[in-house]
């Protein structure tokens, strides 16, 4: 989302929120521009993330006494900035691999300084967001000089412009989304809700921002706080890291799987571990789908997309089956689709267990399935697509033929499928069916 602001004041301040750990480690910083100032439209948000982990990475590789120099200039509808550091430089062979992620330089020079090959493959993943391009060149033991264009668009001077204000950490550490980022919890909201439970910090930032585009992303970064967010917040698809402390990605899926308000959350378990039998440890606790690191990002959204697919049929299947013979599933269907088929039948003999009692409403079959309210909406919604009162109604109108087909009067079929009133019942029924109950009899 673009901001309206001064960018030479905020690369200035981006850069102005390092000083202190530049200091600490005995490192010049510097920052010149040829422009005072330059009101613009531009995204902010991500220009910040993408210069943040560019400055990390010279601080990280720049031993004391060097230098670090920014500078900031204008071409046309783009900022070009450099940044440059007299560090210990990359060499020419792993340079084409610079930004490829989890791409990692691994030679005695750089050992000492080693991360975990995220934050330029999350810079060059923004700038290509934000339409923007990244180069970097380098020479091993001299210096090493990143340089961006990210395009703005350019406002009326005469146009207030606010000062942007920074969210960079002053220890230059990762910025990480707060647990419920403005997206999951303001805009688009019709996006598929997945949370992602990683504790190395660099990477998780990097998958946050990389899947933002297209869901509303939640993060943890322990086993134990991504359960928590789970059974609160009930996501379409939990993301998770198998080694984790706490709680591992082994037990936390687990923990899903086995608790009735989870299990029907979709789980993809990421791991270094490649050997089949932790991909089949993973998949025995009921995980959905196993990726092995270092993976592809396209990769991984492929497989959110066809999960996210998946649980969309299931959805239809079930909204379909609402109100049909209320029966626990037999026989050798999927382990996921018979756990959520089993949880319609529970509902659905419920409903049938009160069909003539007229009180018993959405809050009575949360009770009797021991979840709140808004557990058992956001849980039906997801695997059924329908509310709980929805569910109730359609599930007492479509009854309501076996017995009118069965002979019984309409004013005695309302009763006996939980309305108060005939009347009630005919316009409720006329709604479904597009036909009032008497006119369903002459058709049938």
């Amino acid at each position: 989302m673009e901001s309206r602001g001064d960018i030479v004041a905020f690369v200035g301040q981006v850069v102005d929120s390092f000083r202190d750990i530049t200091e600490e480690k005995g490192l010049s910083l510097l920052l010149s521009s040829g422009h005072s100032s330059l009101a613009a439209l531009f995204d902010a948000d991500k220009w910040e993330k993408i210069l943040k982990n560019l400055l990390s990475n010279a601080i990280k590789f720049t031993p004391a006494d060097g230098q670090i120099a920014v500078r900031c200039q204008v071409e046309e509808n783009r900022v070009v900035l450099t940044i440059r550091d007299n560090g210990i430089g990359i060499p020419s062979e792993h340079l084409l691999h610079i930004f490829d992620r989890f791409y990692q330089v691994d030679t005695s020079l750089t050992r000492a300084y080693e991360g975990s090959g995220i934050g330029l493959a999350l810079a060059h993943e923004l700038t290509r967001l934000v339409g923007g391009t990244i180069a970097v060149a380098s020479t091993p033991g001299l210096a090493t000089t990143f340089t961006l264009a990210l395009p703005f668009h350019p406002i009326s001077e005469e146009e207030p412009v606010e000062m942007l204000p920074s969210k960079v950490a002053t220890d230059a550490g990762p910025w990480l989304f707060t647990r419920a980022r403005p997206e999951a919890a303001e805009h688009n909201a019709t996006r598929p809700l997945i949370l992602l439970v990683e504790d190395n910090t660099e990477l998780l930032t990097f998958l946050a921002e990389s899947l933002s585009g297209h869901y509303r992303v939640l993060t943890a970064s322990t086993g134990r706080e991504g359960l928590d967010i789970a059974l609160d917040e009930l996501p379409e698809i939990v993301v998770s890291d198998v080694m984790m402390p706490e709680m591992d990605g082994y037990q936390l899926t687990r923990r899903l799987k086995t608790n009735p308000v989870t299990d029907h959350i979709a789980v993809v378990l990421l791991t270094a571990r490649s050997a089949a039998a932790n991909r089949h440890q993973g998949l025995a606790e009921g995980a959905d789908d196993y990726l092995t690191k270092p993976f592809d990002l396209d990769e991984l959204r492929l497989r959110l997309r066809n999960l996210i697919s998946r649980q969309q049929k299931l959805r239809d299947f079930y909204e379909k089956k609402i109100g049909l013979s209320p029966t626990v599933p037999q026989g050798p269907e999927p382990l996921r689709m018979a756990v959520q088929e089993a949880f319609v039948a529970r509902l659905n003999l419920l409903i049938e267990a009160n069909l003539d009692d007229s009180s018993f409403r959405a809050e009575s079959l949360a009770d009797e399935v021991a979840m709140s309210i808004r557990t058992l909406n956001r849980k039906l919604t997801m695997l059924a697509g329908v509310s709980p009162a929805r569910l109730i109604r359609t599930y007492r109108l479509r009854r309501a033929i076996d017995l009118l087909r069965a002979g019984h009067p309409v004013s005695e079929t309302s009763y006996m499928v939980g309305f108060d009133h005939p009347t009630n019942f005919s316009t409720a029924f006329k709604e479904l069916y597009k036909k009032s109950p008497s006119e369903y009899l002459e058709s049938y």
